[in-house]
């Protein structure tokens, strides 16, 4: 099985190595990556809980050089999550919540002879349709990570890998009904348009990879991201803090050109 050490890419914040063992001559190595995902995720704010079930497609492709190596990313769900809502007093808004969401990650990294480093960039954002009232909510984030990973290798057999990252993110949240229960607010005042705050979110990694044959491996890889949203203002004496976690489980297929 042909090893290539690199670190195939992490939809919510930082990247599992499935290998990267680069040659010793200055020519480019070119690694292209397909995976299907089954993505759940959890958004907490003010006490109300939105857990959207993705399928996704994550599609990735990395240049290697020597030890050095650079992949771009992008996971986008390619079915949407539906989930009914029932107005406890205006059955007329009863409708349909319609989500999706998309992450996209550029990482940079080295491979030493103990472990991978690597740093990156990322960007991911769920959107929400609701089609009693055509009303939308969605949220987004973007940030930088650093992280290590590190693989084992069993002779005929395949490599386990492991990784673990830590990402500085900035969030935003949309508030609008009935997503969010504005009611809460203090009456007479008016809810700010969007939620703002900051994370410093683990992400966490494991992954196992095999020859199906030739340059082509395959992959299983389980994801884990957590993300504690911490904002500074109060309104209405509510704290607009919320959190927000993936858990993905992958199967790709990994080619080396």
């Amino acid at each position: 099985m042909k090893c290539i050490r690199f670190p195939a890419a992490i939809p919510a914040v930082f990247f599992l190595a499935m290998g990267f063992t680069a040659s010793a001559q200055a020519e480019v190595d070119v690694i292209a990556k397909a995976a299907i995902g089954s993505k759940t995720t959890e958004l907490v704010i003010l006490g109300r809980d939105f857990s959207p079930n993705f399928l996704t497609l994550d599609l990735s492709l990395t240049g290697a050089m020597g030890n050095f190596f650079v992949t771009f990313n992008n996971e986008f769900s390619i079915k949407d999550d539906i989930a009914s809502y029932n107005d406890p007093n205006d059955s007329s808004l009863d409708g349909l919540i319609f989500y999706s969401r998309q992450d996209t990650n550029i990482t940079f990294g080295h491979s030493f002879e103990i472990a991978t480093v690597f740093i990156g960039m990322r960007t991911g954002k769920t959107d929400a349709h609701y089609t009693a009232n055509s009303s939308s909510f969605g949220t987004t984030s973007d940030g930088y990570y650093i992280g290590a990973s590190k693989s084992y290798y069993y002779k005929d057999k395949g490599a386990l890998s492991g990784s673990i990252a830590i990402a500085s993110l900035d969030g935003e949240v949309a508030l609008s009904e009935p997503f969010v229960d504005t009611s809460a607010f203090v009456v007479g005042s008016t809810p700010p348009a969007t939620i703002k705050g900051s994370a410093l979110g683990l992400s966490l990694g494991i992954g196992w990879s095999g020859q199906i044959y030739g340059n082509t491996n395959y992959n299983i890889d389980l994801k884990l991201n957590q993300f504690d949203f911490e904002d500074d203002v109060v309104f209405g004496g509510l704290d607009l803090s919320y959190t927000e976690n993936f858990s993905t489980l992958y199967l790709g297929i990994t080619h080396f050109f």
